[in-house]
């Protein structure tokens, strides 16, 4: 689903904040002065892009979040909630996002402080940047990069399984993101 504001999906954006903040997801997501609520419902505003996946409650399990950025490529956030993070289903939702990004994106930016993440974001074809002392309130963080080549080139070797989209939305301005 790509969002838009709405009274409904602000009210879903609303229930995944606190279901950042009861997990302590946010605490890895976010620095100190961006964990209000406030701050996370405007940073999902245009000209950001999110997409999410829901179960059938519906809650948010996987978002994307892409945010363009004034060099070449946008911004990228991503967030999986522990009961799905080996699910073949958000597998699926996250390849078919990429794909769809990086055809819009020559370049995805991220920016994460735990290393436990560096390996899955190598296999999915990111460039690891090196460490940069006091990216995330005073702890250490990494830079990490992603283009069409390098993610195409990823799933060629059969990292991950390819998969083709069966429904897209598409907004006025043209970019077109996987509906699972």
């Amino acid at each position: 689903m790509l969002y838009v504001p709405s009274k409904d999906s602000d009210t879903l954006l609303e229930l995944w904040y606190h279901r950042l903040c009861i997990s302590g997801d946010l605490e890895q997501l976010y620095l100190i002065d961006q964990r209000h609520l406030s701050w996370f419902l405007r940073s999902f505003q245009r000209p950001v892009e999110l997409v999410v996946l829901c179960d059938e409650t519906p809650e948010i399990i996987a978002a994307l979040w892409f945010d363009p950025s004034p060099l070449v490529g946008a911004w990228c956030g991503l967030w999986v909630s522990r009961d799905y993070r080996r699910s073949r289903r958000v597998l699926e939702f996250l390849l078919s996002t990429y794909a769809v990004a990086l055809e819009h994106w020559p370049i995805l930016y991220g920016l994460t402080k735990q290393e436990s993440l560096l390996e899955p974001h190598r296999r999915l074809g990111y460039t690891i940047g090196p460490e940069i002392p006091s990216a995330f309130d005073g702890h250490k963080g990494w830079l990490v990069t992603l283009t069409k080549a390098d993610f195409e080139r990823s799933r060629s070797y059969g990292l991950y399984q390819r998969h083709q989209s069966k429904l897209c939305l598409q907004r006025p301005h043209g970019l077109e993101f996987a509906a699972l």
